[in-house]
């Protein structure tokens, strides 16, 4: 079972780095800078940015289950980012869904190629939970990505909270459940 095969990668991943390791390696691939990690540096950017950010929340929220969506080899290693239609990484907790998606787009076209299917898929999910949030990482928010966060929040009540990765590492550590995480 592929899905097996990817958590339990992942798990392993989780408990063999250390946060900081991981936090690390978030900002070098959001940098754009290479990693010098043997197992990492084969995975390409913007899959790394996906598995890290997963095992960062496996690392951080007992009792989430997070399922991420790339594609994996044989081993549970990335090799290609989640297909469209689809969240990034699905995490599930005792009272929430969140939809997670990463993207290293900085530029305005963060709005169209990330906001407009986040936004889809949000809706769509809140259907059969209303207590669905979706998180949005990137190396920095384009200034349009913040307009149409709020513009969503204000006109079709969905909650995307978007965060550059800085603000996204620094607000994970600061929360151990994922429940106090989304709603605070």
């Amino acid at each position: 079972n592929v899905q097996s095969i990817r958590i339990e990668r992942l798990k392993s991943i989780a408990s063999e780095y250390s946060p900081e390791a991981v936090f690390n390696e978030l900002l070098l691939v959001c940098g754009r800078k290479e990693t010098k990690d043997p197992m990492l540096k084969f995975i390409n950017a913007p899959a790394r940015l996906e598995f890290l950010t997963a095992v960062a929340l496996v690392q951080n929220f007992e009792g989430v289950d997070v399922c991420p969506n790339y594609a994996v080899d044989d081993e549970g290693l990335p090799t290609f980012t989640a297909s469209g239609g689809m969240a990034d990484i699905e995490c599930h907790d005792k009272l929430t869904d969140d939809l997670v998606e990463v993207t290293l787009i900085t530029s305005r076209k963060q709005v169209n190629d990330e906001m407009l299917p986040i936004s889809r898929h949000l809706e769509e999910a809140r259907r059969t939970n209303a207590n669905t949030y979706s998180i949005f990482v990137a190396p920095s928010l384009h200034q349009d990505t913040k307009r149409y966060v709020s513009w969503v929040k204000f006109n079709e009540s969905l909650d995307i909270l978007a965060f550059a990765i800085e603000d996204f590492l620094q607000v994970l550590s600061q929360y151990s459940s994922f429940d106090d995480f989304v709603t605070a």
